[in-house]
């Protein structure tokens, strides 16, 4: 399948016979410079509240697309889509209420940052985490569905893993074989 005819997908919510097919969709961003990251989180001092950020924004030095990773759907899975950088500006001005109280704001991500890491590195490779779901009616199987557990990006000397973080939001760790709530049903699949 061809990289424009995949834009916008969600892959939230898979059919199995699809996976391979976006894994290979989503290899486009092997390669890739980190240029800049953005969150979407609770004002004021977000890192001193109990919540995580639930969006993140990841645009790459010389690509027209950027990758957008949302949590906080179901507290346990992640939505993950590639849109075109026009849309970017969109997307941050929809998230951005930083005047109103109890509302959410775009931070930039800085260096020091867990995630900030990956800024200005090269993007080798990514994992995802595949969840299957078996829906069953008097012991017959009737729907299969596939869900993203986690993302895994391979950068250089660095490996980050983010994941729903307990129905708060995101969480990133490093380390690439954290021990982490994902059921034994969760199958790896990566774009290298």
């Amino acid at each position: 399948m061809s990289f424009n005819n995949y834009q916008h997908h969600k892959i939230f919510r898979l059919d199995f016979k699809d996976i391979e097919s976006l894994i290979d969709y989503y290899q486009v961003i092997n390669g890739k410079i980190v240029s800049r990251i953005y969150q979407v989180d609770y004002n004021n001092e977000p890192e001193k509240d109990i919540y995580l950020p639930w969006l993140f924004y990841l645009s790459f030095k010389d690509f027209d697309y950027f990758l957008e990773i949302e949590g906080d759907i179901d507290g346990q899975h992640l939505r993950v889509n590639l849109y075109e950088t026009s849309e970017l500006e969109d997307r941050l001005a929809r998230n951005n209420f930083p005047g109103e109280l109890d509302l959410w704001q775009v931070y930039e991500v800085n260096r020091e940052e867990k995630l900030g890491q990956l800024l200005g590195r090269k993007i080798d490779s990514m994992d995802f985490g595949i969840d299957q779901e078996i829906f069953q009616f008097d012991q017959v199987n009737l729907v299969r569905k596939e869900y993203i557990s986690f993302i895994r990006i391979y950068c250089e000397d660095i490996t980050l893993t983010i994941f729903e973080g307990s129905a708060t939001g995101l969480e990133v760790t490093d380390g690439g074989n954290n021990k982490m709530k994902f059921s034994k049903s969760v199958e790896k699949y990566g774009t290298n």
